[in-house]
Parts: structure tokens; sequence; C-alpha cells
């Protein structure tokens, strides 16, 4: 291609096209970061978000170990349950075979 001035004209005018799209993107993004730190809220909202936060966290962490306590809890109980239920079927066991050899003993 050769370089005339008209292809250095239009050369010119591409880049400061670019140039000024770009600019129009930064001032874009400029204007979207200074929205969401408008959303996000002042300094004091976002700190009191922050400890909220911390608070549902400590909360959180709380229920988790009254939950694991009454699991562990209910387990140990279930199991206590169960060793008696065996010992009580044992004892019955040994009384009803005592009461059916004690009605085959004949005087």
């Amino acid at each position: 291609m050769a370089i005339t001035p008209t292809t250095i004209a239009s050369t010119f005018l591409q880049q400061v096209g670019s140039v000024s799209k770009g600019a129009a993107n930064v001032a874009g993004t400029v204007e979207t970061q200074a929205e969401l730190t408008r959303s996000a809220g002042t300094a004091k909202s976002v700190d009191a978000q922050r400890e909220a936060n911390r608070d549902q966290d400590k909360n959180g962490a709380e229920m988790t170990k009254l939950m694991s306590d009454a699991t562990i809890a209910n387990q140990q109980q279930s199991t206590m349950n169960a060793i008696n239920s065996m010992q009580m079927d044992t004892t019955n066991k040994e009384l009803s075979a005592l009461a059916k050899n004690a009605t085959g003993i004949n005087y």
C-alpha cells in the first residue's frame, strides 16, 4: 500500500477514533466503579454489614456445636437403651428357662 496524504489522514483518523473510544471506555469504567462504590454504602454501613456477618458466623458455629452435642447425646442414649434391652432380654430368657424347668420337676 502506498503512503499518500489520504492514507496518512485515514490512519490518523482511525487512531483518533481508537483513542476516543478508549477514553469513552475508561469513563464508563470509572462511572461503573463509582456506582459500585455508592451501592456498597458508606464505610459505616460496610463495617456494620461485616459485623453482622461475623455475628451470624459465630451464631452458626454455636448452633452447629449444639446440634453436634445433641446428636452425640442421642447416640449415647440409644446405645445405652440397646444394651439395657439386651440385658433385659437375657434376663427374661433365663427366667423363662427356670420357670420351664421348674414345671418339669415333680416330687
